[in-house]
């Protein structure tokens, strides 16, 4: 048995739906923009156990570290809502970030209806698990000014259907200038979606799907292609844990006409070493256990039908079970130009894992290869971080046995 999911944007001119057969929003005729399964045989992006998809959901959504914040709301109320989500995790969950880069204003829409759908799957003999009510962040009621949530029509305890409506207008008006987000230093509202089995018969399984809006002004821009990483502490007593230092290492532009000659090389390599001093490891002198990896590919540029697409693939080398990248491939979204004229802009796409840091093997060093391409005849762009782990000795005079230091 198993679980088959979806996030739908729905575009909304104050309450009038927009419909599906205006392209310029909907360039597929659909409004699905990802979809997250997960069964028996899936692994790609699953976590076994509550902690480990726990860990990954905070890493991956980091609530804290977008707008919301901004949007006049508290961060004790962020984090109470975010926690209460562990609940919603599987002994097996399958764990999917995605990002929507949106032009705001725009002429056709001021309202998305943001729709999560979850649907139990058989396991051959017709067989189909209960889901539960789909835990959900940021909090939200039916009256709350910028964002309202409820259960949809149609939700039953084997097709789970939940949604948010967003005011960009009001959020806008909250916001401000701080709505918005710029290429290489994203400001996403990011809301979170959960829901699992609830009568496995012996393990549970379970989605988590994370949507992060990003809203730009009107500009079309080349694509970055870019790789982050983020050091996170966790203490044991730690319902959530923070992010001490997140950093840019790599970050590429390709040349994609006359009027933009690119910047950075196509293919990269970024060796990062993880120092573990006396059983902890550290980043600048700060203590961290977790780590967050994530390569994006973000362009701003005009989606062309006889243009190659988008392609993203990541890999662990030599291959490792416990890095599993979540792999996401761009989708074209609604933009507006300089001109403020209309246009599909190619979307953004991402790979991405996290890992404990005491999990990263010392030898052989663990490579993650990032790659994307727009083939054949346009570019491509490789970025590769490889880990080595050092151990700092004891000062000269110590003493260590039994894995103690004495001096």
């Amino acid at each position: 048995m198993g679980i088959q999911s979806r996030i739908r944007i729905q575009y909304f001119r104050d309450d009038v739906l927009v419909p599906l057969s205006n392209v310029m929003l909907y360039p597929n005729g659909s409004d699905v923009v990802h979809t997250a399964d997960i069964d028996q045989s899936i692994l790609d992006a699953v976590f076994d156990g509550v902690e480990a998809a726990w860990d990954a959901v905070t890493i991956g959504v980091d609530l804290l570290s977008g707008n919301w914040l901004a949007a006049g709301f508290s961060a004790a109320d962020l984090a109470d809502n975010l926690s209460a989500l562990k609940n919603d995790l599987a002994d097996k969950t399958r764990v999917d970030v995605t990002s929507l880069g949106l032009s705001y204003p725009h002429l056709l829409y001021n309202k998305l209806h943001i729709i999560f759908e979850a649907d139990s799957t058989s396991d051959g003999s017709g067989d189909m698990d209960p889901l539960t009510d789909p835990g959900h962040s940021p909090a939200a009621g039916l009256h709350t000014p910028i964002v309202q949530f409820s259960a949809l029509n149609g939700s039953n305890d084997h097709h789970r259907r939940v949604g948010y409506v967003v005011d960009l207008d009001e959020l806008h008006r909250h916001s401000g200038a701080l709505m918005f987000g710029e290429m290489g230093a994203p400001r996403p509202f990011a809301f979170t979606f959960a829901t699992k089995e609830t009568d496995a018969f012996t393990t549970t399984l379970g989605v988590v799907q994370g949507l992060k809006l990003e809203f730009y002004e009107a500009a079309e821009v080349a694509p970055l292609i870019s790789t982050d990483i983020v050091y996170w502490m966790k203490h044991p007593q730690d319902e959530i844990g923070s992010p001490v230092s997140q950093q840019r290492i790599m970050s590429f532009t390709p040349t994609v006409d006359s009027m933009n000659r690119g910047a950075g090389d196509a293919v990269q390599l970024k060796d990062v070493t993880l120092t573990n001093d006396g059983g902890r490891f550290l980043v600048n002198g700060t203590e961290y256990n977790l780590i967050g990896v994530r390569f994006t590919v973000n362009s701003r540029r005009r989606s062309n039908a006889t243009r190659p697409v988008i392609e993203i693939d990541a890999a662990s080398v030599p291959t490792n079970g416990g890095i599993r990248p979540s792999v996401v491939q761009p989708c074209p979204t609604p933009a507006v130009d300089g001109r403020n004229q209309m246009y599909l802009a190619e979307g953004i796409g991402s790979a991405s894992f996290w890992i404990a840091a005491g999990d990263m093997p010392i030898s052989p060093k663990q490579q993650i290869v990032f790659s994307a391409d727009q083939q054949p005849g346009g570019w491509t762009c490789q970025q590769v971080v490889r880990f080595g782990r050092v151990i700092v000795a004891p000062p000269v005079g110590d003493i260590v046995t039994g894995g103690m230091i004495h001096r």
